[in-house]
């Protein structure tokens, strides 16, 4: 008897009440159909509690069953039945499980902890987290397509739509999951690699994960790179993967139930601890009306003490906007020397020492230091040091993702004759190739990660009494408070909050903020969460979501950059001027109000934001004010007592829009 008649049988002789042949069932159900719903709740307990009723529901409607042959649908459009009954009568969203302290762990259990351990912990705890963002029903389309295999004629039927939109959810799906991964530090044609990865770590077991894998033609069309250069570009890096079907770049051995992850993939983007990098500084022959050149991860020039020169310039994504900058005449500055450690990870804060050399790198010039308690510049040829307010500029970062760099380059311009190659599983910058002085063509940089410590950054400096400080006293503090004052559709908005201006003021003062909005309120609750109600209606989110778009000077990154890599992040256009120590930062936003413009006004030598105008139709829609506490006494008033909260520490989630567009929505 083939296996399908023998399959069949046990289903007729279940139906005829047959007790062997129902438990023989219970046990071919379960190998299929519990992974299905493990990997689209990704819940332990809520895998079981379903099952149970998958099972009940099954025996139920047996008898009703009219083609054995159609058994699977049937169980499948059951269990995705039971599973959207399950979140509709707990009302609540898919809750993120632990696989990294409980599946991960059992993985590495009863071994010595090794480098590729901790490396296969991490890189299953960074999918995981990926696509545990996805709803439960989108991760039931991503089962069902790519670990299932079914063809969207037959998913049409378990999720009980047409054909047509099983497509759209399914590819809706998929750019969620791409996004998310990027996030991870995948790249973009990561997905496979990460889509696979997941299939092994949700197996129902070590042979069913050896045999677990993604064809690229699955997710062919959903947002990544074609399957025949994903395949040739994987064979050619691990050299035994077929042509037609990309194996995930994992070895699942069977004998220890070890994941060892190839060394081709080298360093994540969410493990980089530091960064260390030489680039070309150049400055233009002549002053042409084009945008500051953000494209470097440098500064440019050394003509101010603290940071590279910033004369009046403009950028606009308006059509006329001429992003290329290719005609531009430079003359070099020489090589610039970077070590960057950032202690919390690459979306943390960040500490540097830029070092200044002649462009064959033959003897030293100035220097910078941000060591976590304040900016210094030393200059070489007065044997100087000053001490400034604002941090280097640094609008782009070698760990910021190609589409995030191509998208802010679309805004700010860019010189084609500067390319820059990217790692391919990571993302992460590479190596660069700079031909904009043609004296010094094909001018090449390479990008080293996790070389570094903290301790790398000391600098070399002479010794000299010759110090100028010129911060004013709230940066000399290290923090202060301040005061938001203001309207928006003509309903009064005000707040405290609080700011360190150093990683190391970041323990002692963390920054927080309490805004009232009409009847709405906002507070970012220090070192904890950031909660909203907003129509009387509790949120949580992630901590500092609300200093999203705010100076957040203990990063290390100047209030401009910040906002403009805010804005990046989101793919919201904006546009930059300066004008001497002025700057005004303008981003494009669709709220519910229809489109607005946000207009930052930036202090550049106390490295703040002054005002926020909101701008619909060219009418002011409301402005916002900020006021900054210089001296101690003010500073420590007593209505700058940080706010607390009752409410356990929550992880919250990621505002899904900029938090001040969540503002005039709903005022």
């Amino acid at each position: 008897m083939k296996d399908g008649d023998n399959f069949s049988f046990i289903v007729e002789s279940a139906r005829s009440g047959d007790e062997v042949a129902k438990e023989q069932l219970i046990r071919e159900v379960s190998t299929r159909i519990k992974t299905y719903i493990y990997r689209s709740t990704l819940d332990r307990d809520a895998t079981g509690d379903i099952m149970q009723e998958v099972y009940f529901k099954m025996f139920d409607s047996l008898c009703k069953l009219r083609d054995v042959n159609s058994f699977w649908p049937w169980v499948y459009r059951i269990s995705s039945n039971c599973i959207n009954t399950h979140y509709r009568s707990k009302s609540k969203a898919s809750k993120t499980f632990h696989l990294q302290d409980v599946l991960l762990d059992s993985i590495v259990s009863d071994r010595k902890t090794s480098e590729s351990d901790i490396m296969n912990k991490e890189l299953g705890q960074a999918v995981v987290k990926a696509v545990a963002t996805l709803k439960p029903r989108q991760r039931q389309m991503v089962t069902l397509r790519c670990f299932e295999d079914m063809s969207f004629k037959e998913i049409s039927r378990v999720e009980q739509t047409t054909e047509i939109y099983a497509r759209v959810l399914f590819y809706r799906a998929i750019e969620k999951l791409r996004i998310a991964l990027k996030k991870q530090g995948f790249s973009k044609a990561s997905l496979v690699l990460a889509l696979s990865l997941f299939g092994k770590l949700t197996a129902s077991s070590e042979a069913a994960s050896a045999a677990t894998s993604v064809t690229a033609a699955t997710v062919t069309g959903a947002g990544v790179v074609q399957g025949s250069l994903i395949t040739a570009k994987i064979a050619k890096s691990v050299g035994a993967i077929s042509a037609h079907l990309i194996k995930v770049a994992v070895v699942a051995v069977a004998v220890t139930g070890v994941i060892t992850i190839l060394s081709t993939i080298g360093t994540l983007r969410s493990n980089v601890t530091s960064m260390h990098f030489f680039v070309q500084g150049v400055r233009p022959v002549e002053k042409k009306p084009v945008a500051e050149d953000s494209s470097s991860s440098s500064p440019s020039t050394p003509s101010s003490p603290s940071t590279p020169s910033s004369s009046s310039t403009s950028s606009s994504s308006s059509a006329s906007f001429d992003a290329d900058r290719a005609n531009v005449q430079y003359r070099t500055m020489g090589a610039y020397e970077d070590k960057i450690v950032t202690p919390d990870g690459p979306d943390g804060a960040m500490l540097r020492f830029s070092q200044r050399w002649d462009i064959k790198k033959t003897y030293k010039l100035c220097s910078w230091l941000q060591d976590g308690s304040g900016n210094y510049y030393y200059a070489s040829y007065e044997n100087k040091i000053h001490i400034s307010n604002e941090p280097l500029r640094m609008p782009i970062l070698p760990t910021d993702p190609p589409e995030f760099v191509e998208f802010f380059h679309s805004q700010v311009g860019y010189d084609s004759r500067v390319s820059n190659k990217n790692k391919f599983f990571s993302g992460l910058l590479k190596s660069r190739i700079d031909n904009r002085v043609p004296k010094f063509s094909d001018y090449k940089s390479e990008y080293k990660y996790n070389t570094l410590e903290v301790a790398d950054l000391t600098s070399t400096w002479p010794k000299t009494d010759d110090i100028v400080d010129e911060r004013d006293e709230m940066h000399k503090r290290g923090w202060t408070s301040f005061e938001i004052d203001g309207l928006v559709n003509g309903k009064p908005v005000t707040g405290l909050g609080q700011i360190p201006f150093t990683y190391n003021m970041y323990a002692d003062h963390k920054p927080w903020i309490s805004i009232r909005a009409d009847e709405d309120v906002y507070i970012d609750y220090p070192g904890s969460f950031a909660g909203a109600i907003i129509d009387k209606e509790v949120l949580i989110f992630e901590k500092e979501s609300f200093f999203e778009g705010f100076s957040r000077p203990w990063q290390g990154i100047p209030c401009i950059d910040t906002v403009m890599r805010d804005a990046a992040k989101r793919r919201l256009r904006f546009t930059v001027r300066q004008n001497g120590n002025k700057a005004q930062v303008t981003m494009f936003v669709d709220t519910k109000r229809g489109k607005m413009k946000i207009v930052y006004g930036i202090d550049r030598e106390t490295d703040v934001i002054d005002s926020i105008l909101y701008y619909k139709d060219n009418d002011v829609f409301g402005q916002l004010y900020f006021r900054y506490m210089q001296d101690a006494a003010s500073a420590e008033d007593g209505k700058f007592t940080p706010p607390s909260t009752d409410i356990p520490d929550k992880k919250g989630v990621s505002p899904d829009t900029p938090w001040l567009a969540m503002l005039v929505n709903n005022i």
